[in-house]
């Protein structure tokens, strides 16, 4: 109601956009435990709060509980992975009224013919999951350990940025889809835009490729042509996005590829003006492990080699 705004003024709608932009790609403020020891003194000395253990599917407690500590910059003003999408699910699940297990499938995999529990933050719930999950291996002092991956506990609230379970062959299903734009059964090609061109402010882009540069890079999961060599990275709420191959590194990459990993140790990739997607998994701790990545290297330049 009332007069329309002026240039200087956003309405409600226009503010709460540029928001949720920020909260998706990580240019919000919100970082994790792991990679902010302010928050980690924060948490321990102000608050006198148990710091959450990183790399814990769910981690056995709500996004408030887990994720509400002070931002480490002003939105739009800096770039750090963390929170974000946690903060992102619980929003899906405010507005519409729904858990977000519940909402996922309904909405994304369901419209894919991806069946119940393929991928789910829940596998204990699925009896025909039985025998299927993959085992941890821990690597530590030159040896490999292996464990059972424990379940997440029903009571659990489901996390938008981590703690989904779910089949190689269900996720590639779900990068296929955005191979050709116009026929995506999932996003308009509008919308697919978004998230193959960067959403990043100039502030937030230069932090973001600064944190990628020489031993900088080992934050990551996967690899990434070195900024050093011309490449540039930009972020929007599918992952990071190849703003400029550079000219080293692997060749096959086009502007506009989008990837991103898990702290398994997983690796994904969307190149779309090269017709190709593909997801590198194992079931690895230490997030960023130094013989993985090599592998995930090859991996893609023998696919980029068959094209």
């Amino acid at each position: 109601a009332g007069s329309p705004p002026t240039d200087n003024q956003f309405c409600l709608h226009e503010q709460n956009r540029y928001c949720l932009k920020h909260l998706l790609t990580h240019s919000s403020g919100c970082s994790y435990t792991w990679n902010n020891p302010d928050v980690v003194t924060y948490l321990t000395t102000i608050t006198n709060k148990t710091v959450p253990v990183p790399l814990t599917p769910v981690g056995g407690s709500t996004v408030p509980e887990r994720c509400s500590y002070p931002l480490s910059f002003q939105p739009g003003k800096g770039w750090v992975y963390g929170s974000g999408l946690d903060w992102g699910g619980l929003l899906v699940e405010r507005l519409s009224g729904v858990k977000l297990e519940i909402y996922l499938q309904d909405n994304i995999l369901s419209v894919l013919g991806i069946k119940r529990g393929e991928i789910t933050f829940y596998p204990a719930r699925y009896d025909a999951l039985d025998g299927r999950r993959a085992g941890m291996t821990t690597r530590g002092k030159g040896k490999l350990s292996h464990h059972k991956l424990a379940d997440s506990p029903a009571e659990n609230e489901a996390m938008g940025g981590e703690g989904g379970f779910g089949s190689m062959k269900a996720y590639v299903t779900i990068l296929a889809d955005f191979l050709e734009p116009n026929k995506s059964r999932l996003l308009r090609p509008e919308w697919q835009a978004v998230l193959f061109g960067g959403c990043l402010t100039p502030e937030s882009k230069k932090v973001l490729n600064e944190s990628l540069k020489g031993e900088g890079r080992d934050w990551m999961v996967g690899w990434v042509n070195p900024v050093e060599g011309g490449a540039e990275y930009d972020w929007s709420p599918a992952g990071l996005v190849t703003a400029e191959p550079g000219t080293t590194g692997n060749r096959g990459r086009k502007r506009g590829f989008v990837q991103w990993g898990g702290a398994f140790n997983l690796a994904w990739f969307i190149d779309r003006e090269a017709g190709v997607c593909g997801i590198f998994a194992t079931q690895i701790v230490q997030p960023g492990d130094l013989q993985v990545r090599p592998l995930i290297k090859e991996f893609e330049e023998v696919i980029y080699s068959k094209l």
